[in-house]
């Protein structure tokens, strides 16, 4: 997840990295410069051997989208797709993840 915040401060997009145990991993994203508040949240928990990714709005009661094949790049485009919605805290849909090329 270091990578992936270095890939978003890149781009511009302020982040922040945060480990509550030692199997669970948040980065929390700004939506755009200037703005806020983290209002994107991607969540990487490790169990058993595997790894189980998600980003969404930085909002529990709202559902994350799974993130199939998390590598770096991957999880950073899935981050950036959310955080450059017109409206950051609606959850990034399906069709614009094939719009953009990312499956789902």
């Amino acid at each position: 997840m270091e990578l992936v915040a270095r890939i978003l401060r890149r781009a511009g997009v302020q982040c922040l990295l945060h480990a509550p145990d030692d199997r669970t991993t948040v980065l929390l994203a700004e939506p755009r410069p200037g703005d806020s508040g983290f209002a994107v949240r991607a969540t990487l928990v490790r169990e058993r051997g595997r790894e189980h990714l998600s980003v969404g709005p930085n909002d529990t009661r709202r559902a994350a989208l799974p993130v199939p094949k998390p590598d770096e790049r991957r999880v950073a485009a899935f981050v950036l797709a959310q955080a450059l919605r017109v409206e950051p805290g609606e959850p990034v849909t399906a069709d614009e993840v094939r719009a953009l090329g990312l499956g789902c």
